[in-house]
């Protein structure tokens, strides 16, 4: 290497959101375009169409909004579907719920740890937010009775699930998210 004449005494990496947001200033000017080509957006329906992953959003609020998630599991003694109000996006590339009536799902799952998770939302496919209005989660599920991860996903719970009878007791599931489809097939994540 050659000699330097100064050397660096500081050098800022900023990943988007650390120092400088520029994300709200992008839903702006994309609104603004759009709009002027005739397509009306404002720059929160920008936001929330072509920023991020807009499902997260969406499973948080799924059982007040009234479109719980369905959990499908096959065991033993067949198939079982239950609605799962506590289910949340642990992560880009995890699905959780609070496991806590402990019965036909958990004993399921003790038999075949994979599931479909499936998230129907109407409102979201007319806003534009969902493109067919329905999400299918594949994965695979690990139960966690105790540890950080399970601490964590407790924390992000909603406070009604942290209050609800049963949630001290809870098993944490955690899915790892194989594919993601729409209804009619295509890849959403």
């Amino acid at each position: 290497m050659g000699k330097r004449e100064k050397d660096i005494e500081l050098l800022i990496f900023d990943c988007d959101g650390v120092l400088v947001d520029s994300e709200g200033i992008a839903c702006t000017v994309r609104a603004d375009i759009l709009s002027a080509a005739g397509y009306r957006i404002t720059p929160e329906q920008v936001r929330k169409r072509f920023t991020g992953w807009a499902a997260k959003d969406l499973i948080r609020s799924a059982w007040d909004d009234g479109y719980p998630l369905l959990v499908a599991t096959v065991g033993p003694l067949g198939p079982n579907i239950a609605p799962k109000g506590s289910m949340i996006a642990y992560d880009d590339d995890h699905l959780a719920w609070w496991e806590r009536s402990k019965k036909g799902v958990l004993d399921n799952l003790g038999h075949d740890a994979r599931v479909c998770i499936m998230y129907a939302n109407f409102k979201a496919q007319r806003d534009g937010v969902l493109e067919s209005g329905f999400i299918r989660f594949f994965g695979k599920v690990e139960l966690i009775e105790s540890g950080p991860v399970r601490d964590k996903v407790f924390s992000m719970l909603l406070p009604r699930e942290q209050t609800h009878v049963g949630a001290d007791t809870g098993i944490a599931a955690l899915v790892r998210i194989e594919k993601a489809l729409d209804a009619r097939g295509k890849a959403i994540i």
